[in-house]
């Protein structure tokens, strides 16, 4: 009994993790303190070190086994490359498209040193997306529209940060590599954004088709995802998802329509990804998962392979931004 009560408590001891926040903002620790009480985790404290060789002699760093840096600062990716030398876990709290450099040197780093990074990629955690992605088993066919609105004059980068999220997501619901990438862009004018198609072939046979459009005033991005019997859609702007069932073979027309998000007639909800609510959310999904050996929802390494598929799009197309 007593070897088996010292054997429980090991196993609650390597379930704790301890969490350093690289941020110069009270917000960040003020949030996450809310859920530690309950929670097998403990926040070290927060640090801001701009010199990434100094990080050994931060004792906060020393103290915490998994490293998170809620928004971008100076010296911070640099930070983070010295945290997953030093086998700690890092959380992002932005997209890969803020570093897209030293992204994929991170997962080379991440690989040797058998830490997990998980990324900002905020519509992975939209739970409309996130309750259309667990129903996908057969992908046959899945159809992107997303429509950018008013891009602004650097819109070079909106195209390419929205872009790189769509394809990410993309991958995120085949469980397959790429075979084929296909691409088409459409200048209206010179001087305006270009409309972008992409067609993405992937080895198990399934096809996407991804369209950016940055003239059509309204913001909006919907995924359909065509599998056998049934038809998964959703609205991440409008925060909706739905599932259109087909029982009936060799049956054309509409099928059997219900709501997968959200449930009991519920209005959806806003989801405001600036909120540091919302990525305190992400914060504790990925403490949630290192501490059920479970991947990262959105994993550096699938945010790398969408990025290396972006570039070689992106290469493409000539961006003339005033």
């Amino acid at each position: 009994m007593y070897l088996a009560c010292i054997n429980s408590i090991i196993l609650q001891l390597k379930a704790m993790y301890a969490i350093g926040i690289l941020t110069n903002e009270s917000i960040w620790e003020e949030k996450l303190s809310g859920f530690s009480r309950d929670s097998n985790f403990h926040i070290s404290g927060s640090f801001s070190e701009a010199s990434p060789e100094l990080l050994p002699t931060n004792g906060v760093f020393m103290d915490s086994d998994v490293i998170w840096i809620p928004a971008p600062g100076p010296g911070y990716i640099e930070s983070a490359i010295q945290a997953v030398k030093l086998s700690r876990h890092v959380l992002f709290g932005f997209p890969v498209s803020k570093f897209p450099d030293q992204a994929c040197l991170l997962v080379e780093l991440a690989r040797e040193s058998r830490v997990q990074v998980q990324v900002g990629h905020h519509e992975h955690y939209n739970p409309a997306y996130r309750s259309m992605s667990k129903l996908v088993q057969q992908p046959q066919f899945i159809d992107l529209h997303h429509h950018l609105g008013p891009c602004g004059d650097d819109y070079g980068h909106a195209l390419f940060h929205s872009l790189l999220s769509d394809i990410d997501m993309i991958i995120s619901l085949v469980p397959d590599g790429l075979k084929k990438t296909q691409s088409h862009f459409t200048h209206i004018r010179e001087d305006t954004p270009p409309v972008i198609n992409v067609r993405l072939e992937f080895h198990n046979g399934t096809i996407a088709n991804l369209s950016l459009d940055p003239f059509t005033p309204d913001r909006s991005l919907n995924i359909a995802v065509f599998q056998r019997e049934n038809i998964l859609r959703v609205d991440l702007q409008g925060g909706t998802a739905t599932i259109e069932i087909f029982s009936r073979p060799g049956i054309s027309g509409p099928g059997s329509l219900a709501n997968i998000w959200p449930l009991n007639g519920f209005p959806a909800l806003e989801v405001d990804e600036n909120d540091p609510e919302f990525i305190t959310g992400e914060c504790l999904s990925f403490l949630h998962n290192l501490r059920n050996n479970l991947s990262p929802i959105s994993s550096l390494e699938q945010g790398c392979e969408a990025l290396k598929i972006t570039r070689g799009i992106f290469g493409k197309i000539p961006i003339t931004t005033g």
